[in-house]
C-alpha cells in the first residue's frame, strides 16, 4: 500500500543554516522570498546534513529510490492536497519530478475508498507493479496529516532560522488550519 513518511536520522543536530544560506547565497537571495525556495532550502538543509529520511512505497516497492533531494516538489504540493482532503475532495494528484523519479500519483474517489494509480515516465528501470491500489479515506487523510505533521516539527527543530521567515509562518499557519490534527 502507498505510504509517503519522514522520519529524523537519530539525533537532531543543531544545524548552523546561517553558514548554509551564506554558502549558497546567489541562489538562495531570490528563494528567501518564494515559499517554494524557503521549503527547498529546508529539504536541501535535510540531504546536505543527512538529518531526515525521505521514505515512500507502495506499488510494489517497499522503498523507492526517492531522498531529501526530491522531498521539496512533494512538500510544496502538500497545500493543495490538504486543501483537497479537508474538503472531503479525493481527487488529486501527488507529483513526484526531481531527479529522474517521473511519476505521478492520481488519486480518484471511489466511495469509501481511494483508487491510487501510478503513472510512471521516469528514465530510470523503477517500474510500479501493480500501477494500481487502494486506500481507505481515513488512512489517507491520516498519512498526509501525520506527513505534514512531521515536517512542520522537524523543519522547527532543525531549521529554526529559515522556519521564522514570516512567508513560511503564514504558509504553514494555512496548513494548520487545513490539518485538525496539527501536533507542533
Amino acid at each position: 500500500m502507498f505510504n509517503i513518511s519522514l522520519k529524523p536520522t537519530g539525533v537532531i543536530p543543531v544545524v548552523d543554516e546561517i553558514s548554509f544560506i551564506a554558502s549558497n547565497m546567489s541562489e538562495s537571495f531570490e528563494e528567501v522570498n518564494r515559499i517554494d525556495g524557503l521549503l527547498f532550502m529546508i529539504c536541501d538543509i535535510f540531504d546536505e546534513y543527512n538529518v531526515v529520511s525521505f521514505e515512500v512505497s507502495g506499488f510494489g516497492h517497499e522503498k523507492w529510490p526517492v531522498d531529501c533531494t526530491d522531498l521539496s516538489c512533494v512538500v510544496e504540493q502538500m497545500d493543495l492536497i490538504q486543501r483537497s482532503i479537508k474538503s472531503g475532495i479525493f481527487d488529486f494528484n501527488l507529483d513526484f519530478y526531481e531527479q529522474g523519479m517521473e511519476l505521478s500519483i492520481n488519486f480518484k474517489d471511489n466511495k469509501t475508498i481511494v483508487d491510487a494509480d501510478c503513472i510512471c515516465s521516469s528514465p530510470l528501470p523503477w517500474l510500479p507493479h501493480p500501477i494500481s491500489e487502494t486506500i481507505t479515506k481515513s488512512e489517507l487523510e491520516s498519512m498526509f496529516d501525520n506527513f505534514c505533521n512531521t515536517f512542520l516539527t522537524l523543519s522547527k527543530e532543525i531549521c529554526p532560522y529559515i522556519s521564522s521567515n514570516a512567508i513560511l509562518q503564514d504558509y504553514w499557519a494555512d496548513l494548520r488550519r487545513v490539518s485538525n490534527d496539527y501536533c507542533g
